[in-house]
């Protein structure tokens, strides 16, 4: 016989599988945005081989070798967090506060935190079995992009991605919040996106930042979402430092989960007070 306690998890267990396979479902009904996603993302990786292409052959000297470099870069659009599907949380969130839905959220038998991570976490297999898996074969077959640096860095990649859209869905969830009070959350959307781009490591490797800031960006939890697994792939964090890189992304997820915990138990008052 089970506990309570262990039929109380086993319950919530199958009621978020059952949230995950219905956001498949619903996503599925969309396979020519996946489509066009996948086209965006080869057309986006085309784009980022021949800058990059240029700037190494341009350059008098480079910290990675070409390989590396077009690896990285390319894996990086791969596994881009940019998407329209990758960004559900945040809109699901703001539409939700804007309509009222959140409302109808708040009764369901499930957390609603838990139950928007779930949803997105649907979301996130989707686009990486419909749009980043074929990207990456199609980068590997067209542009060359090198395997693993190690069987142990393919193993620590993988992880990393893990540690990558935990991070991720809890600074979604953080950027969701905010709808409770700037009502809007789009252009913080769009802001995101630019900050994966940029300071996450996306599309110009960090250890190619000048000093200074290189110091400053890799002090900061955004080089987890990105930069992290890219550079375990390459090689560039190896042996013991891959899992304490990865150690870290987990404790910056969980730091963040915490911090939206307790900004949405304050919302969530807000709408109780509110609401009667």
């Amino acid at each position: 016989m089970l506990s309570k306690a262990a039929f109380s998890v086993a319950e919530e267990f199958r009621r978020q599988a059952g949230i995950i396979e219905a956001v498949i479902k619903g996503w599925m009904a969309y396979r020519f945005d996946f489509f066009m996603a996948l086209l965006g993302s080869l057309l986006t990786m085309a784009m980022v081989y021949f800058l990059w292409t240029s700037i190494y052959h341009s350059a008098v000297s480079m910290d990675m070798t070409y390989s590396a470099l077009i690896t990285y870069v390319c894996l990086g659009q791969a596994c881009s967090f940019a998407r329209p599907g990758q960004r559900q949380m945040i809109v699901r969130i703001g539409y939700g506060i804007r309509s009222g839905q959140i409302l109808m959220d708040l009764v369901r038998p499930t957390d609603y935190q838990l139950m928007v991570f779930t949803e997105t976490l649907g979301a996130y297999l989707m686009e990486f079995l419909m749009v980043s898996l074929p990207s990456f074969l199609l980068a590997w077959l067209v542009f060359g992009i090198s395997p693993p640096a190690s069987p142990e860095a393919g193993i620590g990649f993988l992880v990393s991605l893990a540690g990558a859209v935990f991070l991720i869905l809890s600074f979604d969830f953080l950027i969701g919040l905010m709808a409770f009070w700037t009502f809007n959350v789009w252009g913080l959307g769009y802001a995101k996106i630019a900050v994966l781009d940029i300071l996450a490591g996306t599309i110009i490797p960090l250890s190619l930042f000048p000093d200074g800031l290189r110091g400053i960006v890799m002090a900061l939890p955004f080089k987890d979402m990105a930069y992290t697994p890219l550079a375990i792939y390459i090689g560039r964090i190896s042996g013991g430092a891959i899992w304490t890189s990865i150690l870290v992304q987990f404790v910056w997820g969980i730091v963040l989960v915490l911090l939206t915990r307790l900004i949405w138990m304050k919302a969530r008052r807000r709408i109780e007070i509110q609401g009667g």
